[in-house]
């Protein structure tokens, strides 16, 4: 929160910092201010630099990199094909399943190479944003300002120090190329300038589709400081191909989540539950933008009574501070376009469609908070000229602020480091938590400690009992103590409550066969390759068990579909033999 370049003493408005700029009119920071973008880097690099000795985490990871055949065998023929063709996990993001492929052929199989491409991403969204702004504005400390808030708030640290989360600062970088081209169209505007704009925005769509949102940013952006909509209406023309491509892109990501089981149907989750939770969850980022405290992986959102108060005040309060915002649009047009900058872009998360059991999560926030820094920061730098701040104090405002969001950002990175650790800052932020002590108990587990592990999983079915995967988790920890009748017993709960879950009847079939039941274990593999043919695990066991009762040409069939589904198992074979 700078006021560099600002009169001392005035009681006028800046005009950089309200008037709308002249597309003709590139701004571009002087010499003296050259060590801005390496100072930035430096300090983000500083801030996120315990992510490089954090592992994977049993959220996520585990699919889309620890037991993801296709990302494991690195970048190769198949796995271009399969992330174009995939919607594995209820998602169509090729580009993220590429970058994830390209790393393991880059880096290896370990951790610290997928964390620093996520580290070195976000680097390049700050140094991007701060240069895109500057230009725009000619406001070079107020632009520092921002980047450097978004490169060091707390809230920023699920993007950047989750591996699986690579979706958001891979589309985060696209989405400012994006801007940054639209920019250059605006100054000098030709038919290459726009395929640009074309051609970096449906890249940014192959990384999350979260940008749907890029026409309405970039209308606001043409009042904004571009002031466009003053000079000439049909630059909303130009929007047109890009609303197509959001609304394709909507129709494609709603159909792939709602095939993958990821929307939450009316059954599960009731429209006035999802309704009320909207304005709860604007007020509840807002809250943690300003004090990001109790910050955790997952906040659950409650199937209980709906807090109808609660979500009338929160509701009220948004609505005031919108007026507010659209009544500043001439005078102050950055804190309108910053809040609605904010507010639109959150709309495709924000549960109006439920994917997810989560009410609100800190990774959405990623792109969005830029709304809210610029109409903080450029608020700040008019109210500092306007009360004739001296410009030390502003700078050391702005400084203690930004080193208090660095000691609590790398306090957050550490969360990070593993499973247990994650898990555990999420029970003692969010309680009670199912998912969280679930996935503690998980992480517990596969560290080798079951019998602490069956705790965790007991706490999580007192909230839910009827929890499908806490039911087969605490299974697994049951084997693993050797207790296998008990065992067997939550599967089979599973399967009366849910027939159709691969998992619930892969693990029955590996039980009973323990037993000598053959024929029983058959049918349970075989009602697994039912839900998911692709489910190379159920492959090998059903192949093993044919070969074992005498079907020796259909057993060899579902052992060489498991290779052809996971060809590690031939290095793995292998390296067993040697």
């Amino acid at each position: 929160m700078t006021a560099s370049r600002l009169p001392r003493r005035s009681v006028q408005v800046a005009p950089a910092a309200t008037d709308p700029q002249p597309p003709n009119d590139a701004a571009r920071p002087g010499r003296g201010t050259i060590w801005i973008g390496p100072a930035l880097v430096v300090a983000t690099l500083l801030t996120y630099a315990g992510c490089l000795q954090n592992g994977f985490v049993n959220f996520d990871d585990d699919r889309y990199v620890v037991t993801n055949p296709h990302v494991r065998q690195g970048i190769c023929a198949s796995g271009i094909v399969w992330a174009f063709s995939t919607s594995y996990f209820a998602n169509w993001h090729p580009l993220t399943w590429l970058s994830l492929e390209l790393d393991t052929t880059l880096f290896g199989p370990k951790p610290s190479g997928y964390h620093a491409t996520n580290l070195l991403l976000h680097c390049a969204n700050t140094l991007l944003l701060f240069r895109l702004l500057s230009r725009m504005t000619g406001a070079v400390g107020a632009s520092a300002a921002v980047a450097g808030f978004f490169a060091v708030h707390p809230l920023h640290v699920e993007s950047v120090a989750w591996i699986a989360e690579r979706k958001d600062v891979l589309s985060g970088l696209f989405f400012l190329l994006a801007l940054w081209a639209y920019h250059r169209y605006v100054l000098s505007p030709s038919c290459q300038r726009y395929f640009v704009i074309l051609s970096t925005y449906a890249i940014g769509l192959t990384a999350k589709p979260m940008l749907v949102t890029l026409p309405f940013v970039l209308v606001l952006l043409d009042h904004w400081p571009l002031g466009r909509l003053r000079i000439n209406l049909r630059c909303l023309a130009e929007k047109g191909p890009l609303l197509a491509m959001s609304l394709v892109s909507c129709v494609v990501t709603y159909r792939v989540q709602q095939l993958g089981g990821a929307v939450q149907s009316a059954e599960h989750l009731s429209f006035a539950t999802r309704l009320s939770n909207i304005p709860l969850a604007y007020v509840e980022y807002l809250a943690k933008t300003v004090w990001p405290a109790r910050l955790a992986v997952y906040y659950p959102l409650s199937h209980g009574t709906t807090p109808v108060a609660e979500a009338s005040v929160a509701a009220a309060l948004l609505l005031t501070l919108t007026c507010a915002a659209v009544f500043s649009l001439r005078r102050r047009p950055y804190l309108s376009v910053g809040w609605l900058w904010w507010l639109g872009m959150l709309v495709p998360v924000i549960g109006i469609v439920q994917v997810g059991g989560q009410a609100y999560a800190d990774r959405y926030m990623y792109l969005p908070m830029i709304g809210l820094l610029i109409a903080v920061v450029w608020g700040a730098r008019e109210l500092a000229v306007w009360s004739a701040t001296p410009r030390w104090l502003t700078v050391g405002l702005a400084a203690a602020l930004l080193m208090g969001c660095t000691l609590m950002t790398r306090w957050q990175v550490g969360y990070w480091h593993d499973s247990v650790s994650l898990w555990q800052h999420a029970v003692d932020a969010t309680a009670p938590n199912p998912v969280a002590l679930n996935s503690l108990g998980v992480a517990l587990a596969e560290t080798g400690r079951p019998q602490q592990a069956v705790a965790w999983f007991e706490r999580g079915l007192a909230l839910e009992p009827d929890d499908e995967r806490c039911h087969q988790n605490l299974a697994l920890a049951l084997v693993a103590l050797r207790r296998f009748d008990e065992s067997l017993d939550h599967f089979q709960h599973v399967l009366r409550v849910n027939p159709d879950n691969a998992l619930a009847q892969f693990n029955a079939g590996v039980l009973v066969e323990r037993t000598g039941q053959h024929a029983a274990a058959i049918e349970h593999f075989r009602r697994a390759l039912a839900v998911d043919p692709n489910y190379w695990r159920a492959h090998l066991q059903l192949g093993r068990v044919l070969l074992k009762t005498g079907e020796t040409r259909l057993g060899k069939q579902h052992l060489n579909e498991a290779l052809r589904l996971n060809p590690e198992l031939v290095k793995d074979a292998q390296n067993r033999r040697t």
